[in-house]
């Protein structure tokens, strides 16, 4: 039996997949000024890679793409991340400077 005949039973469960533009620490204060048509300026550049997880786990990276009238994400790589020691994702490093 192959690998995939395996799993081929597990094929059509459902699984939550995130796409995480970026984070930011914010004071309580900060918070509490926040109002409808507020702007938020965030650590990531346009055009920066962003995160794609899986049960809170990076999978991948992608780019945001306007497809017609939304937004999509374009895969720029994929697959079982395993970085190396000291090895921080794109827009990682960025979020730990940023607190």
């Amino acid at each position: 039996m192959t690998p995939f005949e395996e799993i081929a039973h597990h094929l059509d469960t459902r699984i939550d997949l995130e796409v995480e533009l970026d984070r930011r620490v914010m004071s309580l204060r900060e918070l509490l000024q926040l109002e409808q048509g507020g702007l938020l300026r965030m650590t990531r550049s346009a055009g920066e890679n962003i995160d794609i997880l899986v049960d809170g786990r990076v999978i991948g990276f992608g780019e945001i793409v306007i497809i017609e009238d939304t937004m999509g994400i374009r895969v720029t790589m994929w697959g079982r991340l395993q970085p190396a020691a000291g090895f921080s994702p794109p827009g990682q490093a960025l979020r730990n400077a940023a607190g």
